[in-house]
Formats: C-alpha cells, structure tokens, sequence
C-alpha cells in the first residue's frame, strides 16, 4: 500500500479548504447582491411627498377640475425607524382656512420597491388647520384621537423615477353621495403628485370623483407657505345680520363650472354677458322648498326668454335624489350638483344654512344677496333684477 507523505497530505487538506472557503464566500456574496436590488427607499419616497402643491394649471386648461391645494409635511419625526409619518390637507385655494380633507398618512416598506401608506383621519381635525406649519402640535395626539380608514390603504411600486399604486380594488368603503366603495389611484414624480379619487355604488356606478383623469397637482415650495392670515390684514367684518356670506356685494365671481343633471354643463365663463342667479338648496331644506315655487313662478318664467338664467345648486346630494326632489318640487330652471359643497363653499361658509341666493351682472360681480325666504328682501331682489335686465 502507497504512503502518501507529509507534503502531499498537507497539500490536500489546503485545496480542501480553499474549495470550501470559496463557495462560503460565494453564498455569502450573492446574499449582498440580493439586498443591493432595493433601489426604491423610504427616505426618496418621503422626499418626494414632502412639499405644498397646487392644481391650478389643470384648473385653468380645463375647467372640469378646480384649484385644490394640498400640503404634506412629516410629523412624529422621532417616532419610527422604519416608517414615516405625514400630516396632508386639502382645500380649494380660494379657501384655504377651510380644508375638505385632513389625514396622517403612515407610510412603511413591505418589500423591495414595494410600500405600504395607511390612512387616518383625526377626530378633532378642526383643531388642526394649518398645523403642518408647526408639526410639533401633533405630538399631544394619541391613538385614541386617530381613527383608521380600513382598506383604504394605498400600496405603492416604485416605477423608474416614481412610485405609482392604488387601494385594493373594492376594500375602501365609503357611503359618500350614494357610493358604497371608494378607490384611490397615485403617482408620485419628481415636482408633481397626480391623485384620482372616485366613488362607486353597489353596481360599480362612479357617483362622484373626477371622469377624465386624476388631479396633477404640481410642487410649489419644499417648505410651508407663511400663515397668511397672521401677516395679512383680517377681511372687513361680516354683515351684521352674520348671516354666513364670505362674500360681498361688488366681489368679483370666480369662473365656477356646473354639472347639470340633465348632463348638460356651463360655467360663469360661459354666462358672462347675462345676468345670473344662483340658488341654493337641498332635498332636507324647508325654507328651500318654501321658496322655490315663488323663484319658479316669480322670476323664472317672467325672464328667461332674456338674458337671465337662474342655476339651482343642490348642496352636496347625490344626483339621482336630486332629480326625485326637483320632480316633486316641479320646477323648470337648471339645477346644478354641487359636490362635497364645493360651490357654496365660495360664497359661504360651509357650516352655515344653506338657502341664500346670488345674483350676479353681466360683468360678473355679485349684485346681491338674499337669505332664507324674507318677503320683503325677495321681492328687493325682484326688484334688482329688472334694475340689471334693463
């Protein structure tokens, strides 16, 4: 039998060893390899969020979609290694004091490139207005003063230079103007945000959101705009009826866009030239109903065959109750749906009673204004319309 010697055993041992060294160094390197793919990171995505953004110039392309601000700021900065968290506010820029929304959103990573962004909403959100401005307020809410949107959570991927995702398909419920589920489709870039919100009914009917597209909303400042309210003289005080009117009589009115439920649609633009009454109203409103006869009888059928036209605008109902009110209320001029109380809430404040109406020139300033059904001031108003049409 053959004796291997020292050197030929010692050789073998040391190739052993090097054959073993080197495949434990190649499990070990495609281990490094597979955690270097996270290209996508909660510090990018938090940058990209962070910032005041504004939809003013889809709003001036295309009079569909309003001018909606929308700040996002983090809060809890301390609270989380692993997730972040931001306080979001949404309100028409002519309103900014008056937000629509405000959420916490909790943003985690739940895979490589993929993320996680839970929605709450805060139970004494009016305490909150403007408080992105001062993240430091946050820190006194608890759990208890949170509430979680369940299934409304949007999972977003990163996509080249953005993320895009949306909620699971019918997991966010919602009973908003007649839908029994809301979606909610996001992409995140560089300098801009696009969000498209809608709501659906039990037979996937959109009953609210916009149609054509998400909202583009375009990044203005990476920082908080200042309070303008501390550094701008306060607005003249109301009438002294209070009668909720944010509004004066010579104001200029905005280019406003109805949706008529008879899918017809307008705007002040559009009607520039005529004089025009606004009338609002809503199924619920006694006064409303009290008063719509006499605008039908009065005023609508002794003008529109000049240049006048009267615009009902329902308050925040949704449109199929809206055609069962005016078909038992038989009146004939258009009336105009008035979604999450958009169009009131520029001419008053969103809290307050709702049967007002406007009168507007044919330059488009406010010539007056009525509240509830007052005999006296309704037939003033009589009065300044055949003063207008002259």
């Amino acid at each position: 039998m053959k004796k291997y010697n020292y050197t030929t055993m010692q050789y073998l041992k040391h190739f052993l060893l090097l054959v073993f060294c080197c495949f434990a160094m190649t499990c070990d390197t495609s281990k490094k390899v597979s955690s270097s793919t996270l290209t996508g990171n909660l510090e990018e995505l938090k940058s990209l969020m962070i910032g005041s953004y504004s939809s003013i110039e889809q709003s001036k392309q295309d009079s569909d979609f309003y001018d909606i601000s929308l700040h996002m700021y983090p809060i809890w900065e301390e609270k989380s290694a692993d997730k972040f968290y931001l306080y979001v506010e949404q309100a028409l820029s002519t309103a900014q004091d008056k937000p629509y929304r405000q959420r916490i959103y909790e943003v985690s990573q739940v895979g490589p490139n993929k993320f996680k962004s839970e929605i709450y909403k805060i139970k004494q959100e009016s305490q909150y207005v403007g408080k992105f401005r001062t993240p430091e307020d946050f820190n006194k809410l608890s759990d208890n003063d949170l509430m979680i949107r369940e299934g409304c959570a949007v999972f977003l991927e990163k996509v080249g230079t953005g993320y895009k995702g949306a909620t699971n398909q019918e997991d966010c419920m919602s009973s908003l103007r007649g839908s029994t589920y809301a979606t909610s489709k996001v992409e995140i870039y560089p300098k801009k945000l696009v969000s498209w919100d809608q709501g659906f009914d039990k037979d996937g009917k959109q009953v609210w959101g916009a149609t054509k597209s998400g909202y583009e909303f375009v990044l203005h400042s990476k920082t908080p705009p200042p309070n303008i309210i501390c550094v701008i003289p306060p607005p003249p005080p109301p009438a002294k009826d209070d009668r909720g009117f944010i509004v004066n009589v010579g104001d200029q009115v905005p280019n406003i866009k109805f949706d008529l439920i008879d899918g017809r649609t307008t705007s002040l633009d559009l009607l520039k030239g005529k004089v025009v009454m606004l009338q609002f109203t809503a199924s619920w409103c006694s006064v409303c109903r009290k008063e719509m006869p006499h605008i039908e009888k009065e005023i609508w059928q002794v003008h529109k065959d000049k240049d006048f036209v009267v615009i009902g605008v329902d308050k925040d109902e949704p449109l199929e109750k809206v055609k069962d009110f005016i078909a038992k209320m038989e009146t004939t001029y258009p009336i105009s749906l008035d979604p999450e109380a958009k169009i009131f809430s520029q001419f008053a404040d969103i809290k307050s009673g709702v049967t007002r109406n406007v009168i507007i020139d044919k330059n488009g300033e406010i010539a007056f204004l009525t509240r509830l059904f007052d005999p006296v001031e309704f037939n003033e108003m009589k009065a300044k319309i055949e003063e207008l049409l002259k």
